[in-house]
């Protein structure tokens, strides 16, 4: 509760208002009676008038012991009387602050520990994510299937001796280089454009699947002894395709240009001849980017695929972990500066109660010294507005001469607050 509700509001207000009207009554009664010059002379006692006046501002002083006395009462009940008792308490008790850090650790102790099985449960939902456990376990059987080959074959890299990207660029070549004239050769045939377009493109497309399938079994031929006779019917195939489309070109050449067949006999040849140079650069590129283990090629090529998914899925898996690291080192900071703000709280615990103690009673004692000066004032103001009507009375008498009572002093209130003592260890006088 705070002291300010008791004055510079309604409560000082209503007491103004109160003596300021009364203050006018008397007025109004003093020229009444004074005109009447009563009362008499011989009069030696108060007047009811007086008495009324004194009753009421009585009551006010009533109103601030009451008021003003359950606001003392409340300060020292709520405020001082505990922190006396708290303070008793410690000083039977030396080793209480001792006693109430030891638990504020064991709760710390006791928060830590929850926060981190709850951070170990976290991380083993983080580890056992399906997602993560499937690459894994995939990673782990490709990489047991990738060391038991290269164990076998006493290796762990492909013998691989052209780039891929470079292999790429020759059989494209082979095949572009060869649609042009092959476009050409199949005019002959009269057939419409599309149709000779789609026959070119199909021996373009099986010159270079031949080379790289030749190379390939060539390659591999000691792993997989059908490659032998595939090898030999791809090399059947490739001779006779070079020699049949030798043959349309030299066909194309004698309309087109006018010469013989005859005439053309070295043309033929030479045809035929550059085919299979073609044929054979794109089989050795192939034979040169492969690796002549089927097994060991396939293992490592699905070994490096799960690797990558591995990779990425660790770096996925990391993220998440550091974050919930640093949620729980977070956490963690924090509980341990809840407890040293505690421990230095209850350090500073009996320092604490005793400002606050002086704090509580100062607070007392001013509330206190107010209301004893509010009844003072309200005594003075009664004082004032009886001798306001007798000043005022004795004026307007014809006989200029005031009664008997007048030359007694006016009795004060009966003051009530005046009786409380102060709180602090100097108290002022009261009396």
């Amino acid at each position: 509760m705070k002291l300010e509700s008791y004055y510079r509001a309604d409560f000082e207000e209503e007491f103004n208002t109160l003596h300021e009207r009364t203050i006018n009554e008397c007025k109004e009664k003093g020229q009444e009676d004074g005109r009447r010059n009563t009362p008499v002379i011989e009069t030696n006692f108060q007047t009811p008038f007086e008495k009324g006046i004194i009753s009421k501002y009585q009551s006010y002083v009533e109103a601030i012991s009451s008021k003003g006395g359950q606001f003392l009462q409340e300060v020292y009940d709520k405020e001082v009387f505990p922190i006396e008792q708290e303070l008793v308490m410690l000083n039977k008790n030396p080793d209480y602050i001792k006693s109430k850090i030891e638990e504020e650790r064991r709760e710390l102790e006791r928060k830590l520990q929850q926060a981190n099985e709850n951070h170990q449960d976290d991380l083993k939902v983080i580890e056992n994510e399906p997602s993560w456990i499937e690459s894994k376990n995939k990673f782990s059987e490709a990489k047991q299937r990738f060391k038991e080959v290269t164990e076998k074959i006493n290796r762990q890299e492909l013998h691989i001796s052209m780039p891929k990207w470079l292999y790429l660029v020759i059989i494209f070549s082979i095949g572009v280089s060869e649609l042009p004239i092959n476009y050409q050769v199949f005019v002959s045939f009269r057939e419409t454009p599309l149709l000779t377009l789609i026959m070119s493109c199909i021996l373009v497309i099986s010159l270079p699947l031949l080379a790289h399938f030749a190379g390939k079994f060539l390659r591999q031929f000691k792993e997989n002894p059908t490659y032998v006779w595939l090898l030999v019917l791809i090399l059947f195939g490739i001779t006779a395709i070079s020699y049949y489309t030798a043959v349309l070109r030299k066909m194309y050449l004698s309309k087109k240009a006018g010469p013989t067949l005859e005439e053309l006999n070295n043309d033929f040849w030479t045809f035929f001849t550059i085919s299979l140079i073609i044929f054979l650069v794109g089989g050795l590129a192939s034979y040169l980017v492969h690796d002549p283990s089927i097994e060991f090629t396939h293992v490592s090529k699905a070994f490096n695929v799960e690797k990558k998914k591995y990779a990425i899925k660790s770096s996925e898996k990391y993220e998440i972990e550091k974050k919930e690291r640093q949620r729980y080192n977070i956490e963690i900071k924090q509980y341990q500066v809840e407890f040293a703000e505690s421990r230095k709280r209850i350090e500073n615990l009996l320092e604490n109660l005793r400002s606050q103690l002086a704090e509580s009673k100062t607070k007392h004692d001013k509330a206190l010294e107010y209301f004893i000066g509010f009844e003072q004032r309200v005594n003075a103001s009664c004082k004032e507005a009886i001798n306001k009507y007798r000043d005022t009375n004795l004026t307007y008498r014809n006989n200029h001469k005031q009664p008997r009572y007048w030359e007694n002093d006016i009795q004060d209130l009966e003051l009530r607050i005046k009786s409380y003592r102060e709180l602090s260890p100097n108290p002022k006088s009261n009396g």
